[in-house]
């Protein structure tokens, strides 16, 4: 996916179903140029965000995850903002590759 923008005082989280239940969490903390995210063990929106107004690159590894949520018409994927952040993002050309 692609993020432009800034975020003050927290910084997003992202979720991956798992078929059977529960989710993957990737968290983005403070962010500027590009991220390449892999799995962590809770939701975290410490960091912030200030992309100087261009469009940058967040990839998630979803290599190895064999259980992801592929059923339509059931959770797949959210994005996740932390209380009391002030955000200003826009986010746009999500794939799942």
């Amino acid at each position: 996916m692609r993020i432009k923008g800034t975020a003050t005082g927290k910084s997003l989280s992202f979720n991956v179903y798992k078929a059977g239940g529960g989710f993957y969490v990737f968290n983005l903390g403070t962010f500027s140029t590009g991220a390449t995210l892999g799995v962590e063990s809770a939701n975290s929106y410490t960091g912030s965000i200030n992309t100087s107004g261009q469009w940058r690159l967040v990839e998630l590894t979803l290599t190895g995850l064999t259980d992801v949520n592929v059923t339509a018409g059931k959770d797949m994927f959210a994005i996740k903002t932390g209380t009391g952040g002030n955000y200003d993002v826009q986010i746009d050309n999500i794939k799942i590759e």
